[in-house]
């Protein structure tokens, strides 16, 4: 061990809320502790090599500087989330340890690094793509008189005056269970002895063979599929069981695209019931879900793991999608399988991205107003669109032809608590495009705003299914309407919040945030719709008073049974009689019935609105949990 020169490894992320047992949460670093666990399967490595720790949390860099002991190598894996901390953490390193040799991977770490050495000269050596054995050659080059670190494949290493020596290709592992799992082999076993309640990452597969050209996931490196063994897979459930992991993050780009999946899903369950973690489970789903997919939200379902099926989008224009490389399912099979996950009452939500090339304003409209009609009330994740370093969308050439208009904005960290971090981490966002100027763009932010706080969240929702199912009102209609009510009166409660969050999107153009923190839900970054919802619940009598200001021949039982199914944090009656039988019509998509009817809803009391914002927007958004559980 004295002989032995000393590694550290760094993948910082953000410690999280209370956990399971009360205690904070963070994730285990799951990608550097894979290079570790490949490393240390080579004899000289472990013989002339000491791992001597992990840095995974955002700790003051001067606190991590004093616990390095003389290191050799310094390695940091960086994505959008911990770049500009990485990027300080390393540099500082390098400045109180010159001989240190320091690594840089990840999906933040650019592939085209021309000019990267000349602006970041502390980093040593960048490596590209899948990092096990391109790290595994560096510590063993390293042990050399003289080293050559453009001998080996896959890396891009800094030569004279800064300048940027790009290596060969480095071929991707063949067979994947060359690589040991960390968590088997007794990686983390000292981390686990840390006062968190931890969350671990998994991966089935690697690879995906979708191109879409927002996103650095599917390059042409990383296309073909393939897999770990299922049996390694098994023992790393049970040890996920067994070390009492609060949420098991899924890392495949495309989880249920292999019929395997079912049974890895059924291991995964029942490991839960008989341990009780993971708790819960949260993966990307297989682009254009299947069967398979819905058989595996059935096992998830039942066991209590469900955090919401994808079925994503990301635009319904057929011009954007063609521009971005992207193919939907077809919006009948959607349908189908709203109304299947609806019957079993398991959760989903679809995702959408405001600016991407061909989009206009009515085109997204459009597009949220079909989503809705064809059932997707439950979930809207509505997302910025965002430059990520290796995306195709990332070249000139590719910004040039389609308009793209980009911003630098801080990233949010939502549900996160504020702090004064001083390695503040940005997005850049496409704020405008030549289908799309900056103030349909506006608009566009505005329109998604008011889907999800008012529909999806829903505090308009059951309103709006009445009026587009009795009177032909489209969704669209309904909230460009509310906003403009909002807009007209601005001393309501909707005119507030309406002008709130139209000022923070406008900020956006700016390079500001967008994150609300609200003390009466706590010490909390909550995203504007997330805060509106809140809002409307606070001021709920005065909000359905506004409803019905801006929907005067609306029925009253409407209104009525609205605000009564609605969840909230203040203990109300439970019983509730009225003209119509609307229960069954919102459920079950069947006629509405004029006769009067007896409602028995849930009682609830929370002690506090904190409690209730956490409770059930923060946990329970992607659940599907807003509204009363009610008996007719």
């Amino acid at each position: 061990m004295e002989n032995r020169d000393n590694i550290y490894l760094a993948q910082v992320n953000n410690e999280y809320g209370p956990g399971a047992g009360g205690k904070p949460q963070a994730f285990l670093p799951y990608s550097v502790g894979l290079l570790q666990s490949y490393a240390q399967t080579i004899p000289t490595i472990r013989e002339n090599y000491n791992f001597s720790g992990f840095v995974y949390l955002r700790e003051p860099i001067g606190q991590v500087l004093n616990r390095l002991d003389n290191p050799t190598l310094f390695a940091v894996s960086c994505y959008i989330w911990n770049w500009s901390y990485s990027s300080a953490l390393a540099k500082a390193v390098k400045e109180r340890f010159p001989n240190c040799l320091v690594v840089m991977g990840g999906p933040h770490v650019p592939v085209k690094s021309d000019n990267f050495f000349r602006e970041n000269s502390y980093a040593d050596i960048l490596i590209h793509y899948e990092g096990e054995g391109a790290f595994a050659d560096i510590l063993l080059e390293r042990l050399k008189e003289e080293q050559d670190y453009t001998s080996i494949p896959g890396l891009s290493v800094k030569g004279e005056n800064c300048s940027s020596i790009k290596t060969l290709f480095r071929p991707r592992f063949s067979d994947l269970d060359v690589i040991p799992s960390p968590y088997l082999t007794g990686v983390f076993d000292e981390l686990m002895k840390h006062p968190f309640s931890f969350h671990s990452t998994i991966e089935t597969n690697r690879g995906c063979g979708y191109s879409c050209t927002f996103c650095d996931w599917g390059s042409n490196i990383l296309a073909k599929l393939k897999a770990f063994s299922t049996e390694r897979l098994i023992e790393e459930f049970y040890w996920f069981g067994e070390h009492k992991i609060d949420l098991l993050y899924g890392a495949d780009a495309n989880y249920g695209i292999m019929k395997r999946d079912i049974e890895l899903t059924e291991k995964m369950a029942e490991v839960k019931r008989k341990y009780g973690f993971p708790n819960k489970f949260r993966v990307a789903y297989a682009k254009n879900s299947n069967d398979i997919v819905y058989q595996i939200a059935r096992i998830l379902n039942s066991a209590n793991m469900n955090k919401g099926v994808t079925l994503s989008f990301q635009s319904m224009n057929d011009h954007t999608l063609t521009l971005i490389k992207r193919k939907n399912i077809k919006i009948q099979d959607f349908q189908q399988l709203i109304k299947k996950y609806n019957q079993e009452g398991i959760a989903t939500y679809s995702e959408i991205i405001i600016g991407l090339p061909g989009e206009t304003y009515d085109t997204f409209a459009d597009g949220l107003d079909l989503l809705v009609s064809k059932g997707q009330h439950r979930s809207l994740s509505i997302y910025l669109c965002e430059i990520l370093p290796n995306s195709e969308m990332n070249q000139e050439s590719y910004k040039a032809e389609h308009g793209i208009i980009t911003q630098k904005t801080p990233v949010l960290f939502f549900h996160g608590t504020p702090s004064h971090d001083p390695y503040q981490e940005y997005y850049e966002l496409v704020v405008g495009t030549k289908t799309l100027p900056q103030a349909d763009w506006l608009k566009c932010n505005r329109i998604s705003w008011a889907f999800q706080s008012f529909h999806c969240l829903p505090l308009t929702q059951f309103i709006a299914i009445f009026l587009n199912r009795e009177r032909g009102i489209s969704y669209r209609k309904f909230y460009e309407g509310l906003i403009a009510f909002a807009d007209n009166n601005p001393e309501s409660v909707i005119g507030q919040v309406a002008s709130k969050t139209k000022k923070l999107f406008e900020g956006i153009l700016e390079g500001k945030d967008w994150g609300i923190v609200d003390q009466q839900f706590g010490d909390i970054i909550w995203p504007p719709e997330e805060w509106t919802y809140l809002k409307g619940i606070v001021e709920k009598e005065r909000f359905y008073e506004e409803i019905h200001e801006y929907l005067p021949d609306l029925p009253d039982d409407v209104i009525i049974y609205q605000k009564n199914i609605i969840r909230s944090p203040y203990e109300e009656n439970n019983e509730l009689e009225l003209e119509y039988d609307l229960y069954s019509y919102f459920e079950f998509d069947t006629p509405l019935k004029k006769e009067r009817v007896v409602y028995n809803f849930v009682k609830e009391k929370y002690a506090d609105l904190e409690t209730f914002a956490r409770d059930v927007v923060w946990f329970g958004r992607k659940g599907g949990t807003f509204t009363k559980k009610v008996k007719s």
